[in-house]
């Protein structure tokens, strides 16, 4: 996958450049700095409700996941264990800032999404308007 422009000057920005692709979402493969990545786990560790939960939802991540840089041309190159897992080759995908994370949707999927949110958009809008946020 090719980064933005916008991304790969964040990413170039962070202390530890390497990017950490796994899926903890189902049907989808997400995307985070390594910084992030590792504040994370730290808070996964505080919030699950045992040290036992907390080892096999990290053992899930990690396992599912690998840590890739990103060349000189801002490409990321997703571990083939992940795109076989997701079914990501031969497909069209589409990268979804989300928080601290980078979503890759199918095309399909992120079509799929769109769909669903767009009859939300207006009411949310307004709330927002009306709140000063917008």
């Amino acid at each position: 996958m090719q980064f933005a422009a916008e991304i790969v000057d964040y990413i170039k920005r962070e202390p530890d450049s390497r990017i950490f692709v796994t899926s903890v979402i189902p049907d989808l493969a997400s995307m985070y700095p390594m910084r992030i990545w590792q504040h994370n786990l730290d808070r996964i560790l505080q919030e699950m409700e045992s040290p036992e939960e907390a080892e096999e939802y990290e053992f899930w991540a990690n396992s599912h996941g690998a840590c890739t840089s990103m060349d000189n041309l801002g490409r990321v190159v997703i571990p083939a264990k992940l795109r076989q897992m997701l079914s990501l080759d031969g497909e069209q995908l589409i990268l979804v800032p989300a928080r601290s994370r980078l979503d890759v949707y199918k095309q399909f999927q992120f079509d799929e999404r769109e769909q669903q949110l767009a009859p939300k958009v207006p009411d949310v809008r307004k709330m927002l308007l009306r709140r000063g946020v917008l």
